[in-house]
């Protein structure tokens, strides 16, 4: 399979849009298997993942390597995943992604709150060496939703 052959390992952009069948399961498996590489991760309107595609993302970025990400229209996302994705110091988990882009547009209404925007910005801040104390209501620092 692909996901077990060295050509995994060399992927740096890895994008879904549309497939019924793509599911949290699938995504495990797939990041383990890319994680040392990936930059760019892009899901939209996969419906069967959750989030539990989000702890497969922040478990297999262990080197940091993710800089974009793209969740757009995942039905099953919510608040509480991403804040757990973009929260700093959760044990046994490596840091949260430090991402130059971020697109969260057409998830359920309320799933992306300003915690989870000041959250993301602090971690994509943190790996700069940047710190961010504020972000101000309105202003998402590149981050779309």
């Amino acid at each position: 399979t692909i996901a077990s052959s060295n050509a995994c390992k060399r992927l740096v952009n890895l994008r879904f849009g549309h497939i019924d069948a793509i599911d949290d399961e699938i995504m495990d498996y797939l990041l383990k298997a890319c994680n040392a590489s990936l930059e760019g991760l892009s899901l939209s309107h996969t419906v069967k993942v959750s989030d539990a595609l989000l702890s497969s993302i922040r478990r297999y970025n262990s080197n940091g390597s993710l800089r974009a990400l793209t969740l757009t229209g995942l039905v099953k996302l919510t608040s509480a995943g991403l804040e757990a994705l973009f929260t700093a110091d959760i044990e046994g988990l490596p840091a949260p992604p430090a991402l130059r882009k971020l697109d969260l547009s057409e998830l359920k209404l309320g799933v992306v709150t300003d915690v989870v925007i000041s959250l993301a910005a602090v971690a994509s801040a943190s790996k700069a060496g940047a710190i961010v104390t504020n972000i101000p209501a309105g202003i998402s620092s590149g981050i779309s939703y």
